[in-house]
């Protein structure tokens, strides 16, 4: 008989995979970009502060701003004494959200500023921009996002809420673009 000798959670998940028993059940925690939100905002936006001293405002670049949202993905997993064997990476912005959209530093506070419309977001207190962001103007921030189930009545809500563009309409808007580090 086989003795298992397992040091770590990712050799455990492996056994599993491979038909065998582990000597305890492997887990991942669930929504762990839940968890790390404020720490990967907190990165994200201080790396625009160091970008912008002395700016007033600055427009984004959508490969610097991947880059940045890589970085503070990257660091905010540094909160864990030992690092999960793996990273939930979540959608990016596209390229029209960072040409539509200016960084402003107002009494050190920085916002998001829609250049087509003047409004202003401030960066603390909003979610990492993902996809286009045409939906974050319908809520503001203290708005609970996860409870709308009293609100859906039909199939058709919930696709009006949550719109699935094709991939091919993800990779032109540059969604997933990955960090090069080139710019």
């Amino acid at each position: 008989m086989k003795e298992n000798m397992v040091s770590t959670s990712k050799d455990r998940v492996f056994q599993v995979l491979r038909g065998e028993t582990p000597d305890q059940v492997p887990a991942a925690p669930a929504y762990l970009c839940l968890f790390l939100a404020d720490f990967e905002r907190a990165y994200y936006i201080e790396q625009y502060r160091r970008r912008m001293r002395g700016l007033g405002r600055y427009p984004v670049d959508h490969q610097e701003d991947t880059r940045f949202r890589a970085q503070a993905i990257y660091q905010s997993y540094g909160v864990f004494k030992v690092r999960p064997d793996w990273m939930e990476i979540g959608q990016g912005a596209s390229r029209s959200w960072a040409e539509r959209t200016d960084i402003v530093d107002d009494d050190a506070v920085l916002y998001y500023e829609d250049k087509e419309t003047g409004a202003r977001r401030p960066m603390h207190d909003s979610p990492l921009p993902w996809g286009s962001m045409e939906r974050t103007a319908e809520h503001d921030s203290t708005q609970d996002l996860w409870d709308t189930s009293g609100e859906i009545r039909s199939e058709e809500q919930v696709d009006a809420r949550l719109p699935l563009p094709d991939p091919q309409t993800l990779q032109e808007r540059g969604d997933f673009d990955p960090a090069t580090g080139r710019r």
